[in-house]
């Protein structure tokens, strides 16, 4: 019972932490979520709990990782647009009380020419790109029900 109150006082507090929203979708991650059109969130039953939604890595057992690597709008045939992601989960109830986790997301943009505005002639070229790294905490707080969290860090 002291267990569940200290829980819920959790769930409670996060509650009053700010977040941040953001407009576009940092990449579909896993080939289910995008065969599904991005609607990963409620049928993740995978590592990919991690990305989709933490909640989920709480009915989790064992170990695992699961890694993608695809081309990022493969219409503008552009080889160097593509992400990658990696993701491990370790449920462990006696070390950690549920299930905790941690992947990275990596979208490579291509590479750039860099100009002058008085002129278009290149001067040099750059390569852009984007990552995350997302750690996630998960348990269980009855047959039923779970609680979740991740923090991320995007750059």
């Amino acid at each position: 019972m002291k267990h569940l109150i200290i829980r819920s006082l959790a769930i409670a507090l996060l509650g009053f932490i700010p977040t941040q929203v953001l407009a576009v979708e940092f990449a579909v991650v896993g080939p289910r979520a995008a065969g599904m059109g991005g609607a990963g969130v409620a049928v993740t039953t995978d590592a990919l709990a991690t990305y989709w939604n933490p909640a989920g890595l709480a009915f989790q057992t064992g170990q695992s990782v699961s890694m993608t690597h695809s081309q990022w709008l493969p219409q503008f045939n552009q080889n160097d647009l593509f992400y990658d992601y990696l993701n491990y989960k370790s449920n462990d109830e006696a070390k950690f009380g549920g299930t905790i986790a941690a992947s990275i997301v990596f979208l490579n943009l291509g590479e750039f020419i860099y100009t002058t505005e008085s002129s278009p002639n290149p001067i040099t070229t750059f390569h852009s790109f984007e990552y995350a790294v997302t750690l996630a905490y998960a348990t269980k707080l009855s047959d039923d029900w779970s609680f979740g969290g991740s923090l991320r860090y995007i750059q």
